[in-house]
């Protein structure tokens, strides 16, 4: 009976893939599981299925990213629900549950076995420290739990970095990994068939000699690895062929790129680079998905360098619910978003015909947090230079360093002004000093506004912008 509930109910069946003796029958026990493992295998993928859609459901719940300021230990992405996630597939496909014995079957490597070891531990002695202290079930990682556990962690670190702002950003660097394991993983597993595997060579072609398109991944030959690992022009070629043909990129290639741009000491970029970042920045298609792909390679900060200083930098206040380069993707993300939009921002944002300035300023229009001194003008430095890095025109200079540093002159005019009051609207058009800047300064606007959090571009605030 166990084993017939547990092939129809996912959530009965990761309760009794964790399964353990306390106390009985160990021959009855050791039976038990051996012949719920031969059932789990002959339904693997069923079961696979219902176990990532009832964990999408949950991340829906709990928080669809790694990178939120006050995270769910156990349920949050990249949290200890994505590790049991690697054993519960596991279980279902391979037979095992275990991290150890899965890589001993080859399902995982070493590098990510290690990962996810050093993960669970520091993520289980963090959540341990909560449920202590509280007195009780506690998995929310509050900022005055951050504030108290980064001093019980003593985290250092660099000068103008507070302790809690280091405590989070090792937080995050450890959910990054477990996120992104756990999602190759799985699609490895859902893509890991008998049928695949046979007919992949009959479906595989190279691009040039640098690349391989298969069934499901693209991948870099020897000659393509050494090209990608020390030119961020090579990375740019990939990832365009990859979203070309809607292919991952494979996870051999994926770590000898992040590891090399992590290990790279130099910010120079070709033009080459240049031309095909600001190509990528153009078309909104899956602009928010590369760009994402980008900041986890370590790329995007080599092209964009302000935005290491952002990676997973918290923001300390009510208000934001992401760190800062997680605010920047989604401001970018919820601007191509309105593309399909049939309300008035929509229209706005399909009649502007050149949308990389638009784009550019919503990555680094939040940029110029952390520092001292007030972030809307640290940001019209870091677009200034962002601008003479890239070869900009003076007018598109011009128009970006605007862009960012008056990034919160319309909601400010909107939500704080008498708008029946014509004066407010003169003042606006004057500083502003062109139709198609209002247009984008509109929609960089109501991007920076949606990108804050569920619900905060709301309609009331749409009309008043």
């Amino acid at each position: 009976q166990a084993r017939s509930l547990g092939m129809q109910d996912s959530s009965i069946f990761t309760s009794l893939a964790e399964s353990r003796l306390l106390v009985g029958s160990q021959r009855l026990f050791d039976r038990f599981m051996e012949r719920y493992r031969i059932a789990a295998r002959r339904r693997w993928r069923f079961l696979v299925s219902s176990i990532v859609e009832s964990r999408r459901e949950e991340r829906q719940q709990y928080g669809d990213t790694a990178y939120l300021l006050q995270p769910n230990i156990k349920r949050t992405r990249g949290g200890l629900r994505d590790v049991q996630m690697v054993r519960w597939v596991g279980f279902a496909r391979f037979g095992h549950s275990e991290l150890e014995s899965l890589f001993r079957t080859g399902a995982l490597t070493r590098d990510d076995r290690n990962r996810l070891l050093k993960s669970v531990e520091y993520l289980l002695r963090l959540r341990n420290e909560l449920h202590f202290h509280a007195g009780r079930s506690q998995d929310l990682l509050t900022r005055d739990e951050q504030v108290r556990l980064a001093e019980l962690d003593q985290s250092e670190g660099p000068t103008g970095v507070l302790p809690v702002e280091q405590f989070m950003r090792d937080y995050f660097e450890y959910t990054g990994d477990v996120r992104y394991i756990m999602a190759n993983f799985v699609a490895g597993v859902r893509t890991r068939t008998g049928l695949v595997t046979k007919v992949a060579p009959l479906f595989t072609h190279r691009v040039e000699q640098d690349f391989r398109v298969g069934p499901v991944h693209i991948g870099a030959t020897r000659l393509g690895l050494q090209k990608v690992t020390s030119d961020v022009a090579e990375v740019m070629r990939i990832m365009e062929l990859a979203n070309r043909y809607n292919k991952r990129i494979d996870h051999p290639t994926w770590e000898a790129i992040r590891n090399a741009m992590v290990q790279r000491k130099t910010n120079e970029i070709s033009p080459e680079a240049v031309e095909r970042f600001l190509s990528f920045l153009s078309q909104p298609g899956r602009l928010g998905a590369l760009l994402r792909r980008l900041h986890e390679l370590r790329v995007l900060e080599k092209i964009l360098p302000p935005m290491q200083h952002a990676r997973c930098r918290v923001q300390f206040n009510d208000y934001h619910k992401f760190t800062i380069d997680e605010h920047s993707l989604r401001a970018v993300e919820r601007a191509t978003e309105f593309l399909n939009d049939p309300r008035p921002i929509g229209d706005a944002y399909r009649d502007l015909h050149d949308k990389r300035l638009l784009h550019l300023a919503l990555l680094l229009h939040d940029l110029g947090k952390g520092y001292e001194e007030d972030h809307s003008e640290v940001g019209r430095r870091i677009a200034a230079e962002t601008a003479r890095r890239f070869g900009l025109s003076e007018h598109d200079t011009e128009v970006l360093s605007f862009l960012v540093h008056k990034h919160l002159l319309m909601p400010h005019t909107a939500f704080r002004q008498d708008m029946r009051d014509e004066s407010v609207a003169v003042r606006l058009a004057v500083e502003v000093g062109s139709p198609d800047v209002l247009q984008m300064l509109y929609i960089l606007s109501c991007a920076d506004l949606a990108a804050v959090g569920p619900g905060v571009l709301n309609d009331w605030k749409l009309e008043l912008l």
